[in-house]
């Protein structure tokens, strides 16, 4: 059982910060999260109070901290310390267009990009500094509890003027400025938090000023903000959590701001179409934070950091009201509004690298066009169906959009077109490839690919039924027990290479070697490069040494999936199914395994438990073969074409410095230094 953090302890830790004594503090770290501590919170109230005392030249001090976070967080966490180190959000943006990490991770991320573009500090204002400008309110009734009343009045005393507004004054305001129609439509809001929302817009809108919401408390320096900074516009951000959304509830604004206007414009046309979205996601933190990732850099705005915020200006309390559904959380908990509708709108709303070269809205046009054609051929009407959730893949070799549909009353679809390359011939082998993969499963309990529907190959599209499950990869990624997923992993492909099942045929791993010979004599001679090209030759010559040992052996030849990975395969209660063949071929049934055990281990499996002359970690090893029946571990084509799935991929790495890519090639490296690390294997008597 994990002990509290106490006081001390978290004032220790502050301390260690405010010194910048990073190396002491890992030790403490260390130390506490060996007593069972529970520190999962502290890295990201470390960066937050880095960030309120105005940051640092050396972002990447902070990168030790990063073990300290769990399941998502260790990548978003290098993610925010290197892009606030390079002042710019590159790698969260990655990170919020990755369809297969955690919906919650990819809005997260968004969060923390939004803060990176437009984080700042205000001028430090004294206690002492003169009364404010003007700070106004909202609560919907004239006479507040007694709790809120008695902050209402401490804000009161360091306004310069004071405003509160209740449901009728901001009706009159809304119609003196913005006419009767805007007024009737602010009346007819269903709850006090979302009218509080729209109001403030309206408010700043028209006449600027500072609002802070009426559960709050003025802090120190409150005064002195309203006098100072309301010549600019400035919200907060939530940087003390990984989840850093920007936050309205603090907002300052001079009169018809650009970014006021464009937010409350937005919040506007979200009420019109709120899709079952909730107050946080129509017109609150979770509206903010979309709109400025999807304009950053666009919209003149400064958010500060939370702890500045808290600290010295505004800090919140639990109103008696929160209990009571007059609190929109309690609210909607009481209408079963979800949480799961407004993030998967928020996360279609982000921006991919495609939207900034046109290539994005052309696809989605050609990806809606062939659902309108195809859709019909099986007595489906297309009219009524809406793209909800998409996946691009946009590289130079591969253009490609996956679309789920959804309409009332009718079955979800899922949409796959690819606009590169255009090559009909090549699409027609991966129809055939998926087609062979349906029919070979069809009747496996455990085993199977979402059906095509219809296909054109002429548009490279087809339709195919929606299966309701995640990818292993989000379920590694969100779990810290693999081995259930690994299992069914194994289990699908068994499958598959039954189904599939050519010949049983006599090993010949010369081909294989000698192919990866001809790779190293091209780095060799300048003709190609690569990272790490010295140590790849030699990685090429050793595994000359394993040829004899697996040379001569019967295995089983099958189709080959193509691009077996932990993206491409989703479970679904107790099927697993894959998607994403490539066009057919049959070969060692030890290709596909090498290659899902690989990226499992590359993406998110623990290196540091890899023994000697494995890939992966021995409680995988048994989970994935204990789903896996159709030929032994044991068999020498598997050790084999691990080693050589190393040497392919590590070939194929891209040559960018992007923050994923460095972290994938360190992992294939020490994955390589395990798989390798053996004594050479005994030749054959």
């Amino acid at each position: 059982m994990t002990k509290k953090l106490t006081s001390s302890k978290r004032t220790k830790i502050r301390s260690f910060v405010a010194n910048t004594d990073f190396q002491r503090l890992d030790d403490y770290l260390q130390k506490l999260d060996r007593s069972t501590v529970d520190i999962a919170g502290v890295p990201f109230q470390i960066l937050d109070w880095v960030l309120s005392d105005h940051g640092l030249s050396d972002w990447t001090s902070l990168s030790a901290f990063g073990k300290f976070t769990s399941g998502a967080q260790p990548r978003l966490f290098a993610a925010i310390l290197q892009d606030l180190q390079n002042t710019a959000p590159t790698e969260l943006v990655a990170i919020s267009r990755d369809a297969d990490a955690h919906p919650m991770t990819r809005f997260e991320a968004m969060g923390w990009a939004v803060y990176c573009q437009h984080g700042a500090h205000t001028s430090k204002a004294g206690a002492n500094a003169a009364k404010g400008a003007d700070v106004f309110q909202f609560w919907d009734q004239d006479a507040p509890p007694a709790d809120v009343a008695g902050a209402i009045q401490e804000w009161r005393g360091c306004s310069k003027t004071h405003h509160l507004y209740s449901d009728v004054s901001a009706a009159a305001y809304i119609r003196e400025y913005f006419g009767a129609s805007a007024a009737s439509e602010f009346a007819a809001l269903d709850h006090p938090a979302l009218r509080s929302d729209v109001f403030r817009l309206y408010r700043l809108a028209q006449d600027g000023g500072l609002y802070c919401d009426a559960d709050s408390y003025p802090q120190f320096a409150a005064a002195g903000f309203a006098g100072q900074e309301v010549g600019d516009t400035w919200a907060a951000s939530m940087t003390r959590y990984p989840n850093c959304a920007a936050i309205n509830g603090f907002m300052a604004a001079p009169a018809k701001s650009p970014f006021i206007e464009r937010y409350l414009d937005q919040v506007l046309r979200n009420i019109k179409d709120a899709r079952a979205r909730g107050i946080f996601w129509l017109s609150g933190p979770g509206a903010l934070t979309t709109l400025l990732f999807e304009k950053r850099g666009a919209l003149d705005v400064k958010l500060l950091p939370y702890g500045a915020l808290t600290t010295n200006y505004f800090k919140q309390f639990d109103a008696s009201y929160k209990t009571t559904p007059k609190n929109w959380r309690v609210f909607e908990h009481n209408q079963g509004i979800g949480n799961k509708q407004g993030l998967q709108i928020a996360l279609k709303q982000a921006d991919h690298p495609s939207h900034k070269n046109g290539d994005g809205e052309k696809l989605r046009r050609a990806a809606r066009h062939s659902f309108e054609v195809l859709t019909p051929r099986i007595g489906q009407d297309a009219t009524p169906y809406k793209c909800t959730q998409e996946w691009l893949k946009n590289d130079p070799n591969r253009l490609h959009i996956l679309q789920r549909y959804d309409a009332p009353n009718a079955k979800t679809l899922m949409l796959k077109h690819a606009a590169r390359p255009m090559d009909e011939a090549a699409f027609s082998d991966i129809l055939t490839a998926h087609n062979l993969a349906q029919s070979a499963l069809e009747t496996s309990p455990v085993a199977g690919v979402p059906k095509i529907l219809v296909q054109d190959a002429s548009r490279q599209s087809y339709v195919m039924e929606y299966i309701p499950g995640d990818t292993v990869l989000s379920l590694c990624r969100e779990q810290e027990d693999h081995t259930a997923a690994l299992k069914k992993v194994g289990a699908w492909l068994a499958a598959y290479h039954k189904g599939t099942f050519q010949e049983d045929r006599t090993f010949q791993p010369k081909f294989m070697a000698q192919h990866v010979l001809h790779l190293a004599g091209q780095l060799e001679r300048g003709e190609r490069n690569i990272d790490g090209k010295k140590r790849f030759i030699e990685l090429a010559m050793q595994l000359q040494d394993h040829v004899p040992a697996a040379s001569g052996h019967t295995t089983k030849i099958a189709a080959k999936h193509g691009d077996l990975n932990i993206h491409n395969l989703m479970i679904a209660g107790q099927k697993t199914y894959a998607m994403d063949f490539l066009g057919i071929s049959y070969a060692p049934v030890a290709y596909d395994i090498a290659r899902v055990l690989l990226s499992y281990v590359q993406m998110v499996g623990d290196v540091d438990q890899i023994p000697n002359g494995q890939i992966v970690p021995p409680d995988i090893t048994q989970a994935f073969w204990s789903g896996y029946d159709f030929i032994d571990q044991d068999d020498p084509s598997v050790q084999f074409l691990q080693k050589t799935q190393i040497l392919m991929d590590w070939n194929r790495m891209p040559r960018n410095k992007s923050l994923d890519r460095e972290i994938r090639f360190a992992r294939l490296k020490k994955i390589a230094r395990r798989a390798f690390g053996s004594a050479k294997p005994d030749r054959p008597t």
